[in-house]
């Protein structure tokens, strides 16, 4: 392999690094111009190994995965006796849909205002 070649091969892996790690990339990132350069390349790459798609813009780059509701996992709730710690994951208690909803609702705003914690009093707001 050339040396042009290893070099590409590098730039790519640190663009797919990258994505996989925070999924969208901005100006802010050092990786979306080599995102830019490599985009056939890095779009067919997610196409094919994870079946997902990679749209690049002068501003972003984005990764995204569609999911049909049959291939989606229900969120398990932590096991609150030994007994139902000795069962299979996939047999443990699920939060329903709108216990779920709330969980990414509460995930949102904590992400939007950078918290690690917050009063309850406050994320009602």
């Amino acid at each position: 392999m050339s040396v042009v070649a290893e070099s590409a091969a590098e730039e790519r892996r640190r663009v797919v690094q990258a994505l996989l790690t925070r999924q969208v990339l901005t100006t802010d990132d050092p990786e979306l111009g080599l995102a830019r350069r490599h985009r056939e390349e890095l779009s067919a790459t997610f196409r094919d190994q994870l079946g997902a798609t990679l749209t690049v813009t002068a501003d972003t780059a984005h990764l995204a995965k569609r999911m049909t509701l049959a291939q989606a996992r229900p969120l398990r709730l932590t096991p609150r006796s030994a007994g139902e710690r000795r069962k299979a994951i996939d047999e443990r208690r699920a939060l329903g849909g709108h216990g779920s909803l709330l969980v990414c609702l509460v995930a949102g705003v904590l992400e939007r205002r950078g918290w690690t914690q917050v009063p309850l009093g406050a994320l009602a707001e």
